[in-house]
């Protein structure tokens, strides 16, 4: 949930009440909320309600294809407090089939300093620039053995190659860890 798609908190009704069965409002997905933010780029913030904001990165693809739209499912009926409301903003994002996604969704307190996101490896990696930190963190995430190298770290997959185990390569490494990795799985 956003203050975007939720602005009178969250005892009150969001944007865009769902009143039509779940197919219909599928086949209309982003006409409904008719005040609905154009998204375009790959780095978006978002106000949250609850005292956490997110970020959104869409590392892969580099030029995305966005649609807004919002959802609510009325009173929350999981919750304790039967007074409050649940509106959700949903962002999608297009493609050719075949071609995948990266994408980040990253909490931060409300008015911290933005964080630096920068695509890496080919879109199989994001570097994340903590304002006032010396380097950077990566994240690694692919179908296909990863090969990067900069000046803060060297990364080398070859496991993700063999054929008979399709698992994705995934790494993470950050300048507090004792060694950034050569290889992980």
């Amino acid at each position: 949930m956003t203050k975007n798609v939720q602005p009178d908190g969250l005892t009150k009704p969001g944007v865009v009440p769902i009143q039509i069965s779940h197919d219909a409002w599928v086949a209309n997905l982003g006409k409904h909320w008719k005040q609905a933010p154009k998204l375009s780029g790959q780095r978006h913030h978002f106000p949250g309600m609850t005292g956490v904001d997110v970020d959104l990165f869409i590392a892969t693809p580099s030029e995305p294809q966005i649609v807004t739209d919002a959802g609510s499912t009325g009173k929350l009926p999981y919750c304790a407090n039967p007074e409050l409301v649940e509106t959700q903003q949903l962002v999608r994002i297009s493609q050719p089939a075949g071609k995948g996604y990266f994408t980040l969704i990253v909490p931060r307190w409300p008015g911290s300093p933005d964080p630096q996101y920068r695509t890496v490896a080919d879109g199989a990696g994001v570097s994340i620039q903590e304002p006032g930190a010396a380097t950077p963190n990566y994240l690694f995430l692919s179908d296909r053995p990863v090969d990067f190298e900069d000046a803060t770290i060297e990364f080398h997959d070859a496991t993700a190659s063999r054929a008979a185990d399709r698992a994705p390569t995934c790494g993470c490494w950050s300048p507090r860890a004792a060694s950034p990795p050569t290889a992980s799985r």
